[in-house]
């Protein structure tokens, strides 16, 4: 299989951040993403192109240390996040789009700030169903989930 990728791929999201007293927060997003035009897949006799993805996200969270003027750890951060992806076209190989997903998924992490100047964070995920009526999809098999779990670490410096 070959892949030709010159596209851009353009996401415009709603988002909303909501704070309600000292520790507690809540945050989501709406999105689509799509292509600006089609990235194909050249697969022995068919192409296909890359669907558009409709992907929403709830989380809430809990400061659990918020301290600016500390000498270490500034601020400690727990969440809760609950995380849905689609395809907006079916998978149907006639009309010319490779794949189709459909993941809902709950991540639980953490988000450590040293000294005001780096963050720290890890997170779990895991797929909260199988999906076993989807059609037969060479890569995936039928179900919607990616892996089992997945173990996610992240580290920022700020220059400032």
């Amino acid at each position: 299989m070959l892949r030709s990728q010159d596209a851009w791929h353009l996401t415009p999201y709603l988002g909303l951040f909501h704070e309600t007293g000292e520790a507690l927060y809540y945050h989501g997003f709406l999105s689509y993403r799509m292509p600006t035009k089609a990235e194909e897949f050249f697969v022995p006799s068919s192409d296909f192109g890359t669907p558009n993805i409709l992907m929403a996200d709830g989380s809430v969270g809990y400061w659990l240390i918020r301290n600016p003027n500390a000498r270490y750890i500034t601020g400690l951060t727990s969440t809760l996040e609950l995380h849905y992806s689609t395809t907006t076209e079916p998978h149907d190989p006639p009309s010319g789009h490779w794949g189709q997903t459909d993941h809902l998924d709950l991540t639980v992490g953490m988000t450590a700030i040293l000294r005001n100047q780096s963050t720290v964070s890890v997170g779990f995920s895991f797929p909260l169903r199988n999906n076993t009526n989807r059609t037969l999809d060479s890569i995936q098999g039928p179900t919607d989930r990616l892996s089992d779990w997945t173990l996610m670490t992240q580290v920022n410096v700020y220059q400032w």
